[in-house]
């Protein structure tokens, strides 16, 4: 079922595939052009830039917005989108960006304080002036982007906060503030989420401490209470922030990023910032966050079944599921062609853009080139990715280690991929190693296999992706013998075509493949667009 889409600009929604800059580039106009050059040679289509509250307001009210003027300005000139990132209240699960006046009066923007008593680098998330602090000036960003934006409408969203709560060795403030929360009684509205769930850490540690609903963090939900108050305040501080936002201006979507579980120690406070939405966090955080249109994991994990079981998690009937920071690595431009097929992914960025040229920021380094391998044949597809997002007409192709070919069974074909980097893809029965005569960029440098493939609703099919070939054949008998040696040959093609699928889902066709650039199957290589195939006149 496809989910409510995230991203809109002028009426058309948007699939990003975006960079984002190092967190402090932002500050001065020059140092973003290696950013926006990075993305140019990336094949990006959005920038996530930072904009910061101690720049934005370096005094109480009064406030700077040539930041946001600047970012809009090499955008538009580029051609190009633009997702905001409020480095405010939490950067990272500590205070970095807050500005100077806030640092300095401790009396009346309280800090966590750790079991010591010592106040960490992070504001209480229980404290209602910082809060109201916070979204006084979001409030007045807010403002300033719907008189620049409204009309030209780049900024396709805001984030509100980044990787929040407390990186700070401690799962719960210590101080007054903290202490008066986590013996408050638990919300019904946030145990009747929980329940209805019926699943996840927060449900079993309810379940484990006998269910009770008139208790406080602890009574109710055992050790897991520290964290669980925690993330109640952290939720409900930044959900109060958007909802003041949204008041001025709500035609963007806010979003919240999470530095995830599942790393180091695992632990509230050490191992991820305690009380951010992590997928332990999850269920409390929706329960309590209506202002937010989604909460998004920052996914740098690499294994397959790590990555996917992150997916599945956040792809959620109430969650659109968006991935603000990742690396172009190649475990990730495998992990996202599933993303995009099988859990409805909306968009993608890659962290640290400045990071990723050579020295004179003419190329990419070689390492980086995966992820633009991967957005040079996603954006020719990408208005069908949106189209058939969640349903059972897009398919992932995929070359886990040591594959060299796989089947494929669409509604009406039957697919043979075949992988063209592994080293005993050639099998002799093939003609993977002599692909330079169809591309000879290619020869022998094929990278490994990912890409999508659609079948749509009127029997044709778009194949887009790098290191693979594709032999097909209407859907066969079972049991009838098939040998792609003997058949590939006699495919009776109506029509092969590279190109592009426009907005409107009409296709350009830049090459027509016929002959020996058809007879062996179709190849997909990262500059061959998208590829159309019919098997029947249209």
């Amino acid at each position: 079922m496809k989910k409510k889409w995230l991203f809109h600009s002028k009426g058309r929604e948007v699939l990003v595939l975006g960079v984002q800059a190092h967190n402090s580039s932002a500050y001065a106009e020059a140092e973003m052009r290696t950013a926006w050059n990075a993305l140019e040679l990336m094949g990006a289509n959005t920038m996530e830039a930072p904009i910061y509250w101690d720049r934005i307001e370096p005094e109480e009210g009064k406030f700077d917005f040539s930041i946001i003027d600047y970012l809009l300005r090499q955008a538009r000139e580029r051609g190009k989108y633009l997702i905001l990132l409020w480095f405010a209240t939490w950067k990272n699960g500590n205070m970095r960006y807050t500005p100077l006046w806030v640092k300095r009066d401790r009396a009346r923007f309280h800090r966590a304080l750790n079991s010591d008593g010592v106040a960490v680098a992070s504001l209480s998330a229980h404290c209602e002036a910082c809060r109201e602090a916070d979204a006084r000036a979001f409030c007045a960003v807010m403002e300033h982007i719907r008189a620049v934006d409204a009309e030209q409408e780049t900024i396709l969203a805001i984030q509100v906060e980044n990787e929040p709560g407390y990186a700070a060795r401690t799962p719960v403030d210590y101080g007054p503030d903290g202490q008066r929360a986590l013996r408050e009684r638990v919300p019904e509205a946030v145990l009747d989420f929980i329940e209805r769930e019926g699943e996840g850490s927060e449900y079993e540690a309810f379940v484990a401490n006998g269910r009770r609903r008139d208790g406080d963090w602890i009574g109710t939900f055992g050790k897991r209470g520290y964290d669980l108050c925690t993330a109640y305040g952290v939720a409900t501080y930044i959900d109060y922030v958007a909802m003041r936002g949204k008041q001025v201006y709500d035609r963007i979507p806010m979003y919240v990023n999470v530095w995830l579980d599942h790393q180091l120690w695992d632990q509230p406070g050490l191992g991820y910032p305690a009380g951010g939405a992590c997928t332990r966090n999850l269920a409390l955080w929706k329960s309590c966050t209506p202002h937010i249109d989604a909460i998004c994991p920052d996914v740098y994990l690499q294994p397959m079944n790590l990555v996917t079981g992150i997916y599945k998690k956040y792809s959620r009937p109430d969650n659109p599921l968006f991935i603000p920071e990742s690396g172009p690595v190649i475990s990730n431009a495998l992990n996202m062609v599933r993303g995009f097929a099988e859990y409805g992914l909306q968009g993608i960025s890659f962290f640290g853009a400045e990071s990723y040229t050579t020295e004179d920021e003419t190329a990419l380094e070689e390492r980086f080139r995966e992820g633009a391998m991967n957005f040079s044949f996603l954006k020719a597809i990408a208005p069908l990715i949106i189209r058939y997002s969640g349903t059972d007409r897009i398919h992932a192709l995929y070359q886990e280690e040591f594959m060299h070919e796989y089947q494929l069974k669409l509604k009406g074909y039957e697919c043979i991929v075949s992988f063209d980097s592994h080293p005993e893809a050639d099998l002799k029965r093939t003609r993977n190693v002599w692909v330079g005569w169809y591309n000879k960029r290619w020869q022998k440098n094929m990278p490994r296999g990912r890409g999508i493939v659609i079948e749509a609703e009127d029997g044709a099919i778009y194949a887009a992706g790098a290191g693979m070939r594709i032999t097909m054949r209407l859907g066969h008998d079972e049991g009838a013998p098939y040998s792609p040696i003997v058949e590939e040959r006699n495919v009776n093609w109506y029509m092969v075509r590279e190109g592009r699928v426009e907005d409107d889902g009409s296709f350009v066709t830049t090459r027509v493949r016929s002959g020996d650039e058809s007879d062996y199957g179709v190849y997909l290589t990262p500059d061959s667009g998208c590829v159309k195939i019919r098997f029947e006149e249209e």
